[in-house]
């Protein structure tokens, strides 16, 4: 058993021979053709040429077509910056002066959305037994792409700001993530390296509710889906606050994820409350941030704790 059907039996959690293994394929395989980052994920052609020899290189069971999280910022008005060997990073946030929630909802015409399509409907045909990965940039990631690091201070002054812009940046991934599977892909993944970035509390207080509703949504339409977090994210126990799985996988298999087997009281962290039980000298901040993943593309700086009352 290999490819797509080897990934499908892990998923459902049932035994497997070996551990899938789903590559990752983002701007270094551009080299593998010698293109620069920037020319692949801006043509599709190039875009295409190096998915076909990263496949045949890498003999995955699983892949994606395009791993970049700032196809949904660019959309919505960010500004990016572009190089030769990485992908590109958000330079500018068009929420940072002001908390507002956007209304504007992606199309398929929007943007490197074409491209994309194109790519992965093109892959689909060429390479049917492996699993293609359809990657959408993680609800929590888009907004600070939209609204800068001010969103780490809006989590004290601003919870129902904050609530209200993750809530749409879920749902306009969840629409993005049903043009990539009516383009043929087999998994859909949510990418939120900033996860990794907060405590346990403040993940289910920002992200239990909308990524119960994006992994819901996926299992209604059939289609299996997966977490992937830059950083250790085990302090979150996602299986636990997303409520991911309908049923809870077996447990025998070594190959699979676990599911849900820990209790919510093993969190990590319970320094921070929402703020209607919050003392007014409790902190959701460390004494300085840590500079998230370059993947996030978002600036690191230092935080200061709010004075006490």
């Amino acid at each position: 058993m290999h490819g797509k059907a080897l990934i499908n039996e892990a998923l459902k959690g049932n035994p497997v021979e070996r551990t899938p293994w789903v590559p990752y394929t983002g701007s270094q395989i551009a080299n593998l053709k010698g293109y620069t980052a920037q020319e692949m994920f801006r043509d599709a052609d190039k875009l295409y040429e190096c998915c076909i020899e990263a496949e045949s290189q890498y003999s995955p069971d699983g892949m994606t077509p395009m791993f970049d999280l700032q196809v949904e910022a660019e959309i919505l008005g960010c500004d990016l910056a572009w190089y030769d060997n990485t992908p590109p990073t958000v330079c500018s946030h068009p929420l940072e002066g002001e908390l507002v929630i956007p209304t504007r909802r992606i199309q398929k015409t929007d943007g490197r959305i074409p491209l994309i399509l194109d790519v992965m409907r093109r892959f689909k045909a060429a390479k049917p037994d492996i699993a293609m990965y359809g990657l959408v940039c993680g609800p929590f990631t888009l907004a600070s792409h939209l609204r800068g690091t001010n969103i780490f201070m809006d989590m004290y002054d601003d919870e129902d700001g904050v609530k209200a812009l993750v809530a749409y940046c879920e749902e306009v991934v969840r629409e993005v993530a049903e043009y990539y599977i009516e383009a043929g892909c087999d998994i859909i993944a949510a990418v939120d390296p900033l996860v990794s970035q907060i405590s346990p509390d403040m993940f289910e207080t920002f992200l239990s509710g909308p990524y119960t509703k994006f992994f819901a949504s996926m299992r209604e339409k059939g289609m299996p889906s997966s977490f992937f977090v830059c950083g250790d994210a085990t302090k979150n126990n996602v299986t636990i606050n997303c409520k991911i799985w309908a049923t809870p996988p077996r447990t025998s298999n070594p190959c699979a994820s676990p599911g849900p087997t820990a209790s919510p009281s093993t969190k990590t962290s319970t320094s921070w409350k929402p703020k209607s039980s919050r003392t007014p000298t409790a902190s959701p901040f460390p004494a300085t941030s840590s500079s998230p993943s370059p993947c996030c593309s978002a600036r690191s700086r230092t935080i200061k704790r709010p004075p006490s009352n």
